[in-house]
């Protein structure tokens, strides 16, 4: 016959006692455990103790007996009494979930208690393990875990609660639910459904077929801010790497944690966010900062050069954030020159080796403001295709972007089908080493004007 004591239902788990300690308790308040009628199993899952009896009788004697256990050492006046019950072997539950639920850390759902969240959950099922805090040693984590049984045909959604807080007041509170195979909204598909998405799973089936053919024969690889954000490297015979906000600069700090060995052909797309920013400083300082990543931009493409590498350059696309101003589209003129000059500069080096240096920017009459860009900072999924196509004339022979081979579409939904990153290095200068709030560019950093000379003296940023 088996006996259990659950001290999980009286008690959090960090102070549920060791299996050893609780051995000690039974010899010392039970007489049977001294006369070997009686053994406790190595089991103590959720705080829950089994207690083999191989006297039947004995055991049914021993059924509810309360054992007295102080949990807090030297506070007599704190006690526990634990019951011993005749452990049920086969229970069948209909839906049983085991339940996380999140948030507790934050006021006011820290004032909600196990026993409300309890009356909470009894809409949805019968509860299994009433609701506990989770803890990290004897720390709080903020989570709780419940096990319920889900069989009243309803799925637990993200509960609200209204309810009397430590005070007295009234207040509200919204608690996450996690369980597995949880219904789901899922934005692709527009539908709930449960487990993963199949229109995600279709695509990473394209994916993984895409990857077995380019293997061992892609040889182009695209690096760039978020306009390369459409492009799905499952359609294409390259890798995309697109970064959120990049700067020429960041495109410089992407490129030492990439390895080029087995690429050809290397396209960089970035400037837009240089441009982007031009207002937060003055001319002469936005123009220094932008020389100092074009030197840096122009030596590693240099390096790529050597090393027998084509780079294709792609100038900066007039979206509505470079046109905000005649200053921002001085500033993108400025950028797609200066890039331009880069690439004449690198193919006028009297060097051995065929390797290419271009620059490419489409005219802009060739641009529809209407189908070509999806925001004030993005070309759509259009003009990502005819970039995709203008890029493709000119790569050599047997290493073109566009094949049939591939089943996947040239563009998908954005950053679904490329490697999206953040940028490397400090946002404002692009340096690696420091962060935004320590760089001397920040723009945070300036000085108001009260309209005296010295303060506007001030206002110059320091470079």
């Amino acid at each position: 016959m088996e006996l259990q004591i659950d001290v999980g239902s009286f008690l959090p788990k960090h102070q549920v006692p060791s299996f050893n300690k609780m051995v000690s308790l039974l010899t010392q308040t039970c007489p049977e455990f001294t006369k070997g009628a009686a053994m406790l199993l190595r089991d103590n899952q959720r705080g829950i103790f089994t207690i083999k009896v191989w006297d039947k009788e004995k055991g049914k004697k021993l059924q509810g007996k309360k054992i007295d256990y102080y949990p807090e050492e030297g506070k007599s006046n704190k006690k526990v009494s634990l019951v011993m019950e005749e452990k049920i072997h086969t229970k069948r539950y209909n839906n049983p979930k085991y339940l996380t639920m999140v948030g507790f850390q934050r006021y006011s759902n820290n004032q909600l208690s196990n026993d409300q969240i309890n009356n909470i959950l009894k809409q949805y099922g019968t509860i299994i393990e009433p609701t506990d805090d989770v803890y990290a040693e004897v720390f709080m984590t903020g989570k709780k875990k419940a096990r319920i049984d889900l069989d009243k045909g309803k799925d637990i959604p993200d509960l609200f609660a209204e309810f009397k807080g430590n005070n007295g007041k009234s207040l509200s509170a919204t608690i996450r639910v996690y369980y597995k195979d949880q219904p789901y909204w899922c934005q692709p598909c527009q539908a709930k459904h449960v487990g993963d998405c199949p229109e995600w799973l279709k695509e990473k089936e394209i994916k993984n077929e895409a990857d077995e053919i380019k293997k061992g024969k892609e040889t182009t690889l695209m690096v760039g801010d978020s306009n390369f954000r459409c492009i799905n490297d499952g359609g294409v015979m390259a890798s995309v790497t697109s970064i959120t906000g990049g700067k020429i600069g960041h495109i410089v700090n992407q490129l030492k944690y990439i390895d080029t060995t087995n690429s050809h052909n290397i396209v960089l797309s970035a400037g837009q966010n240089n441009v982007a920013e031009v207002d937060d400083f003055s001319k002469e300082d936005w123009s220094q900062k932008l020389d100092r990543e074009i030197d840096r931009y122009e030596k590693v493409i240099q390096t790529l050069k050597n090393k027998g590498k084509n780079v294709f350059i792609i100038g900066v696309p007039p979206t509505q954030v470079t046109q905000a101003s005649k200053r921002a589209k001085e500033a993108r003129n400025e950028v797609n020159k200066k890039l331009s000059d880069v690439a004449q500069r690198l193919m006028k080096e009297k060097k051995t080796g065929n390797s290419v240096v271009a620059f490419m920017a489409e005219e802009e009459g060739n641009y529809n403001k209407q189908t070509d860009f999806t925001d004030d900072r993005h070309i759509s999924p259009k003009a990502t295709t005819r970039l995709l196509n203008t890029i493709d004339n000119v790569l050599p022979q047997g290493q073109k972007l566009i094949t049939t081979e591939l089943k996947g579409k040239l563009t998908s939904k954005p950053y679904r089908g490329c490697y999206g990153t953040h940028p490397i290095g400090c946002r404002t200068c692009t340096a690696i080493g420091h962060s935004e709030g320590a760089c001397n560019l920040n723009t945070k950093k300036r000085i108001r004007s009260t309209g005296n000379d010295e303060c506007e003296a001030q206002k110059k940023l320091k470079v």
